[in-house]
């Protein structure tokens, strides 16, 4: 069984027509081997024309007084809603990558010009985790499968009971976000406590837990009010119903 990553890139200005990116992982453990590609996929910064120019590089008559600009630019398709453009990036692109094993997936998209040189510096690395239904052993017939998954529970304002799952990892420990993606749960070494908010490290946690582990009570931080309480990992077990086949 596998599963289907989709990692987007939003082009920022600074780039010519000709340069292009590759995608890198860690392959879902460690971090990311920068001297072997995903793919041998080049992905051009400039598809069809559409991209930042600068000044004096823009096609005749499609520079706006020196600054660099959006060609065929709109929104539509191209970028985000708000992302674009003046600097912010004038194409988005986008990379499928087929995993079949469960791990914390890094990726990051390395630049070269025209003529195949890397640019110094990387895109942003982005992470997820992956968790793939296991098959059934031969002979046996999968049932049914449940992914397993961390709990806070417990009366609280505001309302940040539900289902979290290990995210990825963040100031060097797994960080936890609830199912629907409105909170996380993450650490924060200065401060030697967790917190849960509707961000990493947004600035305003309504709820924190001074401890080594993340499991059990929460007190009220910044607007919380409540102490909920986050399950420890024995509540949170796959589960594999199999029989015997006929």
């Amino acid at each position: 069984m596998s599963a289907k990553v989709t990692i987007s890139f939003a082009v920022p200005a600074g780039y010519k027509p000709g340069d292009y990116a590759v995608l890198y992982s860690n392959n879902g453990d460690g971090d990311i081997d920068w001297e072997t590609p995903v793919s041998a996929e080049k992905h051009q910064l400039f598809p069809n024309g559409a991209g930042i120019y600068g000044y004096g590089q823009a096609p005749y008559g499609q520079h706006r007084y020196g600054q660099a600009h959006a060609v065929l630019c709109s929104g539509y398709g191209q970028l985000p809603y708000g992302q674009h453009p003046y600097g912010l990036g004038g194409v988005l692109i986008q990379a499928k990558v087929n995993v079949i094993y469960c791990g914390i997936y890094k990726f990051g998209f390395k630049v070269f010009d025209s003529l195949g040189n890397p640019q110094q510096g990387s895109s942003g690395v982005i992470q997820t985790a992956v968790h793939i239904a296991p098959p059934a052993p031969l002979g046996l017939k999968k049932v049914s499968y449940t992914h397993g998954y961390y709990t806070i529970t417990g009366q609280c304002d505001p309302d940040i009971a539900g289902s979290y799952a290990v995210a990825g990892q963040h100031n060097g420990k797994d960080y936890y976000r609830r199912l629907d993606g409105d909170y996380y749960i993450y650490w924060v070494p200065e401060d030697d406590r967790w917190y849960i908010e509707d961000a990493l490290q947004g600035g305003y946690p309504p709820f924190e837990r001074i401890d080594a582990s993340p499991f059990g009570e929460y007190e009220p931080g910044t607007l919380g009010e409540g102490t909920p309480v986050f399950t420890d990992a024995a509540a949170a077990a796959n589960q594999l119903v199999l029989e015997v086949t006929a």
